[in-house]
């Protein structure tokens, strides 16, 4: 059985698997991090804590915004910004590449999607038909 070498039909299919994975991920992540609002880890620098707050707040928007696939490409945009950062703090530490290697596909899903859209299966595409 032979392959066709692009499935153009499956495209928007694809778009949507891709896009509901990442939103699983960013929802569950950012959701784990509510707790920083109630305190934090003894030994933790505030500086930390407050960008824990934040991506408390961040990745579950993000997560939402690629599940709906509602303003997709901003919402992929804002996980490179946050993947870049997990990556940076990763490599600096001087760990290799098994510990940040689901970071470097997860910046390159993001990545894909900002470049591609959010496809047909999307609120964007709804709202872009209706203008």
């Amino acid at each position: 059985m032979a392959f066709p070498r692009s499935s153009p039909q499956f495209r928007d299919v694809a778009l949507l698997l891709l896009r509901v994975a990442i939103a699983i991920i960013f929802l569950y992540h950012g959701l784990q991090k509510r707790g920083f609002w109630e305190g934090a880890p003894e030994g933790m620098s505030s500086t930390l804590v407050t960008i824990f707050k934040f991506l408390s707040i961040a990745e579950p928007l993000a997560g939402v915004s690629l599940l709906l696939g509602l303003l997709t490409q901003v919402g992929a945009i804002g996980i490179l910004c946050v993947m870049i950062s997990a990556m940076y703090m990763k490599i600096s530490g001087g760990n290799d590449f098994s510990k940040w290697e689901l970071d470097f596909i997860l910046f390159f899903a993001a990545l894909s999607i900002a470049i591609q859209g959010a496809g047909k299966y999307s609120l964007d595409a709804v709202i872009g038909e209706r203008q």
